[in-house]
């Protein structure tokens, strides 16, 4: 199988004036209706990060202490540490050193995972994984067992690529995209190399693109398909990328696949943008999913 995109842009002038046409419309009515609206309060969960310098890695959200209400972890380049903020309430958190490591000197992509599968989630950093001690309950500075691994990069995210029901991670670091099984010790398994982009996979650029019920993975231009077989042998293909000119970082997505249309199949939802710079335009990739056959 392939997949055919049209392109629904959504940045085009007339486009943007029809759509805020209609949300100025649908604000009327609700309001000429009496319908009540959300009013925000800000909370800090920390004024002041850790470390005199910028750099942070993260944010991973998760219940780390099982205690029913999420929690925060980041880490910091400047004190080449990761932290975890324990939530007592709205605007009170706490924070816990999780534990150190040199690689978060250069950290970005973080997800929550359970790397060890003892049913508390750990967090992955840049080369990097954190076992939660599984007793933060009772001992919240508890530390964090700290081991080195391969996957680091931009991007990090969580996935079940293999479809045995437990997540693997999936890291792309602008050159190398590969995906690590938790259930083989992390054995890396390298889906393509030599890229030259500033991130792409997160936060949600995977799933299934060709209709064969697993795990695909997109990256700005291409789209990999999974074999099925724990190998690397992902065949590559095209999917109308167009990239930001001139883009100080080079090409940069963020990307969700998701079935839009409600059709069946997934398409891709993708924030092509100048990395650290104003976003330039956001697609909709419409997946019309065509067999080798030529019947839809």
């Amino acid at each position: 199988m392939y997949n055919k995109y049209t392109d629904h842009k959504i940045h085009s002038w007339l486009r943007r004036s029809y759509l805020s046409l209609i949300l100025i419309a649908f604000c009327f009515n609700g309001f000429s209706q009496g319908k009540s609206w959300p009013a925000w309060k800000h909370f800090s969960i920390d004024a002041i990060l850790p470390g005199s310098s910028w750099g942070t890695g993260g944010t991973a959200l998760a219940d780390f202490n099982k205690d029913g209400k999420p929690d925060v972890a980041i880490s910091r380049r400047n004190t080449k540490s990761a932290y975890w903020y324990e939530q007592k309430n709205d605007s009170i958190w706490i924070q816990h050193l999780m534990g150190t490591s040199e690689t978060l000197s250069n950290s970005l992509g973080t997800t929550v995972i359970d790397i060890n599968h003892d049913g508390w989630d750990d967090v992955a950093f840049n080369g990097t994984w954190f076992s939660n001690p599984g007793i933060l309950g009772s001992e919240p500075d508890a530390p964090w067992a700290a081991y080195l691994i391969k996957a680091g990069g931009h991007d990090a995210v969580t996935a079940d690529i293999d479809g045995n029901g437990v997540n693997d991670l999936l890291v792309y670091d602008g050159n190398k995209i590969a995906w690590y099984n938790t259930s083989d010790n992390l054995r890396e398994v390298i889906i393509s190399s030599g890229h030259d982009d500033h991130g792409g996979v997160a936060p949600h650029g995977f799933g299934d693109l060709d209709g064969d019920k697993d795990i695909d993975v997109i990256i700005p231009g291409f789209w990999f398909a999974n074999p099925g077989d724990l190998t690397g042998n992902w065949s590559c293909h095209e999917w109308p990328f167009e990239p930001v000119p001139n883009a100080s970082y080079g090409r940069s997505i963020r990307a969700w696949i998701f079935d839009i249309d409600n059709d069946g199949d997934t398409d891709i939802i993708s924030k092509i943008w100048n990395a650290d710079g104003p976003v330039y335009h956001l697609d909709y990739w419409r997946n019309e999913l065509i067999t080798t056959s030529g019947k839809e």
